[in-house]
């Protein structure tokens, strides 16, 4: 099934948020072509949009995907590398590329293992850019 047919499993907390992460999905679609899954989500690991995840599988994969974005950060604190931009995890059948996307959030694109990797990587570092400013998740009151 192609991205731009996956629904988002994930209810929209803001008014006009649908609609933006269906346009950040369409991006997707449209330039990463290989893509097979999507997930949005805040640094958190809370998901705040997710299309052709398997079913039930969003918190998993966001919060794993937390754990990956952390990851990046600790060691861009440790080697002095500056802000965590983008990594790549290569799995038996998948690849997932996960990038800063607005302050707070990180997107998550699951590819098969026989895409082109590089062109993938580009291509979501270029579109998580550029939706950047309509992306930042604000840090969840304390207690929440």
């Amino acid at each position: 099934m192609s991205l731009t047919q996956s629904s988002n499993s994930v209810a929209p907390k803001k008014p006009g948020e649908a609609q933006q992460f269906d346009t950040l999905r369409n991006q997707l679609a449209e330039n990463v072509s290989a893509a097979i899954g999507m997930l949005l989500l805040a640094t958190d690991g809370l998901a705040r949009c997710a299309y052709g995840l398997p079913d039930g599988q969003d918190d998993t994969v966001a919060a794993a995907s937390s754990g990956l974005a952390s990851l990046g950060s600790g060691m861009a604190e440790a080697l002095e590398g500056g802000r965590f931009k983008h990594l790549n995890l290569t799995l038996e059948r998948y690849h997932v590329i996960a990038t800063a996307c607005g302050e707070g959030s990180v997107l998550v694109v699951v590819l098969p293992i026989d895409a082109r990797l590089g062109d993938a990587v580009r291509e979501t570092v270029r579109i998580a850019a550029a939706f950047r400013p309509r992306m930042d998740t604000a840090p969840r009151p304390v207690g929440s």
